[in-house]
């Protein structure tokens, strides 16, 4: 009973259902108890945990924290899940609720129905002992479903009271406020079990109709199931604490300082996703983000799936396009205009709520357009820019974000159905606005819808590089749709991780993933690109400069084996010392210093410009690595071969490559060690060990003659070289044609330490940063203030559930 009220009236009875708080008129405490008790059982039964004994002990393997934390609360209020024998279809389940010693029953398990995104809910048939059937009950054949409030409360039986849906729909919109994950459970009795049980066995067995159902296609299977998933009956609901990890909104907080837009795609209620997004600044406070939602729009409730994939089977026929054309894009582009223009006409007149979403998105474009065009030059396309605090329109909550001109964060706030909507009559504008936004939210978004939103964005904005994270089944089609899928190691199972390209525990991790791993990586790869062509264009070009001196005789100055280890020996360890271990910044200034990333985003670091300008200077460098030693040799004396004499004839060929070989392999490792940052043991062990292995092979191939057997010219044409390589005028000429070689970029480094450059701007922020840091530690503890400790409102009714082992079995208030 409710105690007295102020004034001494009598007190008004109430009754609590399982979650929602009491009310008048409720039936008395008995039927209140068991209806509870139900509740409890079904959580106790509707799950995917399994048991696993480890070293002696019995541990619960679930592949959600969530339905762990519905196991371990259905435990603490007398109902223990204690096995599954999956082979007989038990589920044993202990009654401690008596007092005395558990009571143990098996309830036998006729069907699941698993979760499915598509369907928002899990169901299980089963088969109760009459110990567990509610009083005055007498079917033992029951359906459990759990689900989304948006699907289960439209699947409740008719005469269900009005009153106790509403009160649900307020506790739940007062749960989602508080940013906790609401979920709806309900029942039914099934007295013509056996009849529909026929029909779903012989649907079972029968080989199409499992390949369609395999294959998420409608069929019969997915038809009997949605039979037996209507005329509901509501036991309650639950509210898990969906707590951010550590470091959450810091790390989405410098990725969008790195120039990162950042979108959240869930599954989860509007005002949940909202309020979380929220406590990441996705949403900061005091914006009006572009929404289209149900909750924002209620006239998009009337717009139903169905309807719309009717419409869309009416007109899919104009997206065809002839076999001729099909890689056209103006031909792509015309059909698509013609089917949203069919669509847009059967919809629109029946539904006013069409043409508000639409004009709602042209004019949030258009925003996105005055803005680029008062900003260009200034702040550039990326972010957009401000604009001034719009209302509403046409029925879809809208604005654009304040914060003067020239800045501003423009948001945009979507849900299921309005992704529906605009995926099939304006993905173009859809894509235009989002892309406009500096934060996008998706609410109760399938996975086949994250997927889809991705690949709006891949396909239609220019340029669009996405990178996805997430941590469960739900979000494996999105990873694998991204340009590159991190999965995040933790209580959702291993499934994202195994289709994700890269695995962090902490979703923290991904700041030092991408400014550290990712942009040292990004950094070196074009160097990389760069530098190998670079040294194989000098190599080649030089014997196609000396064959033009040669009269075009196609004769190499190079001996073989030279030629064949010039990549394999001579140049190859160098770069990749380089690609493995060079770094910029230190690691902790990276990762504290978001800035650095945008070089990346702005795809600074590897452009064709840059490629070109690289293999411009090889073609340089291949000149003078071959004129200046040839003028130098030829004008030298005594060179005693190939032809020379006192007089100064013209010297050897092979003399000539010798020379010319040490000085390209001389000036394409002195080029990348231009190149570096930081140079450490590995670096000096792979630069000055491929130059000594050369210099090893050079003597070796001038003093010693080729083995028997090896042909003269692998190297037998090299004997003798070094007295060219000593001669005095060809090694002044080397000398000098090093250090011209050389002068492009150094002239080009000496320029930027006059002009200056971000990165030493960089390190002096990092550097400062860490001295305060230190200043910090050093400095004394400030004093602990006192805790203080508030209650919960009484207002807040019903039961909320931690996924966090230190408060999973415990419920977080509750009204008796």
């Amino acid at each position: 009973p409710a105690p007295a009220p102020p004034g001494g009236a009598a007190p008004a009875q109430s009754w609590l259902p399982p979650v929602f708080g009491g009310r008048p008129g409720a039936p008395p405490r008995a039927a209140a108890a068991a209806a509870a008790r139900d509740f409890f059982l079904h959580l106790a039964l509707n799950h995917s945990v399994v048991p696993e004994v480890v070293n002696g002990a019995t541990h619960l393997c679930a592949s959600s924290p969530d339905e762990l934390a519905f196991v371990s609360a259905a435990e603490m209020f007398g109902l223990t899940f204690w096995a599954r024998d999956a082979a007989r279809g038990l589920v044993t389940v202990l009654d401690r609720g008596g007092g005395g010693a558990p009571v143990e029953h098996q309830i036998e398990l006729l069907d699941v129905f698993p979760y499915e995104s598509s369907r928002k809910r899990m169901s299980i048939v089963v088969r109760l002992p009459t110990a567990l059937l509610p009083p005055g009950s007498s079917c033992r054949e029951v359906i459990y479903t759990k689900g989304a409030d948006a699907v289960l409360l439209q699947a409740l039986r008719q005469g269900q009271t009005q009153e106790v849906v509403r009160h649900a729909e307020e506790t739940l919109q007062e749960w989602s406020e508080m940013a906790l994950r609401t979920l709806v459970f309900c029942r039914r009795e099934l007295p013509n079990f056996a009849e529909w049980r026929a029909r779903y066995d012989q649907a079972t067995h029968d080989p199409e109709e499992m390949r369609a159902y395999r294959a998420g296609d409608l069929c019969a299977i997915t038809r009997l199931q949605a039979e037996l998933e209507v005329d509901l009956e509501l036991q309650g609901a639950t509210a898990i604490e969906d707590k951010l990890q550590d470091g959450v909104p810091e790390a989405l907080a410098d990725l969008r300082a790195a120039g990162i837009k950042v979108w959240m795609l869930t599954g989860d209620k509007v005002g949940t996703a909202k309020n979380i997004a929220a406590a990441c600044s996705i949403l900061p406070s005091g914006i009006e983000p572009l929404e289209i939602t149900e909750d924002a729009c209620p006239a998009l409730k009337q717009l139903t799936t169905a309807e719309l994939l009717r419409v869309h089977t009416a007109h899919c026929e104009l997206l065809s396009v002839p076999a001729d054309q099909w890689q056209n894009p103006a031909a792509t582009a015309a059909a698509e205009r013609l089917y949203e223009e069919a669509v847009t006409a059967s919809l629109e007149p029946r539904f006013p709520v069409v043409g508000a979403v639409r004009q709602a998105l042209e004019d949030r474009a258009a925003e996105f357009r005055a803005e680029e065009a008062a900003s260009a030059g200034v702040s550039g396309r990326w972010w957009g820019g401000g604009g001034a605090r719009g209302g509403a329109r046409g029925g879809v909550g809208s604005g654009a974000m304040g914060g003067g001109a020239g800045g501003g964060w423009h948001a945009l706030v979507l849900d299921e159905k309005s992704i529906e909507l605009c995926m099939m009559l304006m993905p173009g504008l859809l894509a235009e606005v989002a892309n406009g936004s500096r934060s996008v939210v998706a609410c109760r978004a399938r996975k086949d819808q994250k997927a889809v939103l991705l690949r709006l964005v891949r396909s239609r904005v220019e340029g669009a590089v996405c990178l996805a994270v997430g941590d469960g089944a739900n979000d494996v089609a999105m990873l694998r749709e991204a340009d590159v899928g991190v999965g995040i190691i933790g209580k959702e199972g291993a499934q994202a991780v195994n289709n994700s390209d890269f695995a962090i525990g902490q979703f923290r991790f991904l700041r030092r993933l991408m400014f550290v791993h990712g942009r040292s990586v990004y950094r070196r790869l074009p160097t990389l690109i760069y530098y190998i062509f670079y040294k194989n264009i000098i190599e080649t070009l030089v014997q196609y400069w000396f064959t033009t001196n040669a009269g075009w005789s196609g004769e190499s100055p190079f001996v073989q084996i030279v030629i064949n280890w010039y990549n394999m020996f001579y140049t190859a360890v160098p770069i990749l010392a380089f690609a493995i271990n060079d770094s910029d910044l230190p690691p902790a200034a990276a990762e504290t210093q978001p800035r650095a990333y945008k070089v990346g985003v702005a795809a600074r670091w590897y452009s064709h410009e840059r490629f070109w300008r690289w293999q411009a200077e090889a073609a340089y460098a291949s000149l003078v690595a071959l004129l200046l030693p040839l003028l130098s040799m030829s004008a030298s004396t005594g060179l005693g071969r190939g032809g020379s004499d006192v007089g100064g004839g013209s010297p050897g060929h092979f003399e000539i490559g010798a020379v010319v070989q040490n000085l390209v392999i001389l000036g394409v490792t002195l080029r990348l060690v231009l190149e570096l940052h930081a140079a450490s043991a590995l670096e000096a062990i792979a630069y000055f060990g491929s130059l000594l292995f050369w210099f090893a092979n050079l003597i070796v191939f001038s003093e010693v003659d080729a083995p028997i057997g090896m042909c003269y010219g692998c190297w037998g044409a090299w004997n003798g070289v070094l007295a060219a390589l000593a001669a005095p005028l060809p090694l002044l000429a080397s000398l000098l044609a090093l250090a011209l070689m050389l002068l492009p970029r150094y002239a080009a480094k000496a320029y930027s330490a006059v002009r200056g450059s971000d990165l030493k701007a960089i390190r002096a922020a990092a550097a400062e940063e860490e001295a305060a840091r230190a200043r910090a530690a050093r400095a004394p503890p400030p004093p602990t203030p006192p805790s203080l400790h508030f209650g919960h409102s009484a207002s807040r009714r019903g039961f909320a559930f931690s996924i966090h082992e230190s408060s999973a079995r415990r419920a977080l208030s509750m009204d008796t």
